[in-house]
């Protein structure tokens, strides 16, 4: 059963309450604002090591198989605890320019094919909130194929996010 659809692009984000008919629309700024994080952001829901500096063929300095890195993606600058034989982040904070953490992602529970290795337990909190959202990623498709289409719904309440 779907219970939500998200769009998400550079300068929109539409969010389709199915259950309540409810359309919620807004700039991804919205996503800033609440939870810390901006859509470029968003492969660290995963796992996946982001930097603009470009280095994706790091050398990791690597303890007990495990290694801190330090990026910027797109202003903001990431810390990681990356794991060396996975070759995937087991957490990561967004940081603000005084170097304190203000998001906060932690991964569990990894789950491997030939095409991806992704966690199935994600857990993010946002710091001076103290915001929590946890992902349990139960079952997984992979090689998509085809459009996704957004289709808000007739009569949906339309509400913006602020």
């Amino acid at each position: 059963m779907e219970v939500v659809r998200v769009l998400l692009t550079n300068d929109t984000l539409l969010l389709n309450d199915r259950i309540n008919k409810k359309l919620y629309y807004g700039s991804p700024l919205y996503l800033k604002r609440m939870y810390g994080f901006t859509p470029a952001l968003l492969p660290l829901i995963f796992g996946d090591f982001l930097s603009d500096n470009g280095n994706d063929t790091l050398k990791l300095k690597c303890v007990e198989g495990i290694a801190d890195i330090k990026g910027y993606v797109k202003g903001s600058k990431i810390s990681y605890i990356f794991n060396c034989r996975k070759r995937k982040s087991i957490g990561a904070f967004i940081e603000n320019s005084l170097d304190q953490k203000e998001v906060e992602i932690g991964y569990e529970k990894f789950v491997e094919n030939p095409d991806y290795l992704i966690p199935q337990d994600i857990k993010i909190s946002e710091l001076k909130s103290k915001f929590k959202i946890e992902i349990l990623i139960k079952k997984i498709e992979s090689k998509w194929t085809g459009d996704i289409e957004f289709i808000p719904g007739s009569g949906y309440e339309k509400l913006p996010l602020k």
